[in-house]
């Protein structure tokens, strides 16, 4: 006696299930962390305390490319900190830095850097230089 032999369906696992909790831990996870700043770069710790000073401002204009323009001439910014400890300013002598169009934000930090290094308190202007009309 032959018996007949039950072929077995082949059932794929249903994936809902797995896409729901998936899903679920995603958002957990999500809300559950927290946005931690790793840098930062305070800005306006100098413009609330601007004194009115008897010279005009030293102007650092980052031309980006890793050179900067201090008094006309256009320097690299490895040897702004040199150039600034040479010139022999006061240590409350302001200095404005000043970005231009091709300028990154990387370029900026590397400035203050150097400002900071030089003894200065390193403080960004907002507003960037106009350009040139050609």
């Amino acid at each position: 006696m032959k018996l007949a032999s039950r072929r077995r369906r082949v059932v794929a696992p249903a994936l809902t299930s797995l896409i729901d909790v998936i899903f679920l831990l995603l958002m957990f996870f999500m809300l559950s962390s927290t946005f931690a700043y790793y840098q930062r770069l305070d800005l306006s710790a100098g413009a609330g305390s601007a004194k009115a000073s008897a010279s005009p401002p030293v102007v650092i204009a980052v031309q980006g490319e890793g050179f900067v323009e201090l008094g006309g001439q256009r320097v690299p910014v490895e040897a702004l900190s040199g150039l600034l400890e040479a010139k022999d300013l006061p240590a409350e002598q302001t200095l404005a830095v000043l970005s231009s169009k091709g300028a990154s934000v990387q370029d900026l930090v590397a400035v203050l850097e150097a400002i900071e290094m030089a003894g200065f308190k390193a403080s960004l202007v907002t507003s960037s230089k106009p350009e040139e009309p050609k």
